[in-house]
């Protein structure tokens, strides 16, 4: 689960984005692999609040140059 609250975020599960706005709450169901990244049309920097259970250690952060 995310709270976005600032910019615009994009998730993907499987062959659907939607669309997170400021202010938007996102929960992916659990085991589904997801991926997120902010909206090329996104107003500054992305700043969310994620969270999740149980911990995981596959994730990882990236920043794209």
């Amino acid at each position: 689960m995310k709270y976005v609250s600032e910019a615009t975020d994009l998730d993907h599960i499987g062959l659907r984005t939607y669309r997170v706005e400021p202010g938007q709450f996102f929960v992916a169901e659990p085991g589904s692999p997801h991926r997120a990244h902010v909206a090329a049309d996104a107003d500054g920097e992305c700043r969310l609040l994620g969270m999740g259970a149980p911990p995981q250690s596959d994730g990882h952060s990236y920043e794209v140059s």
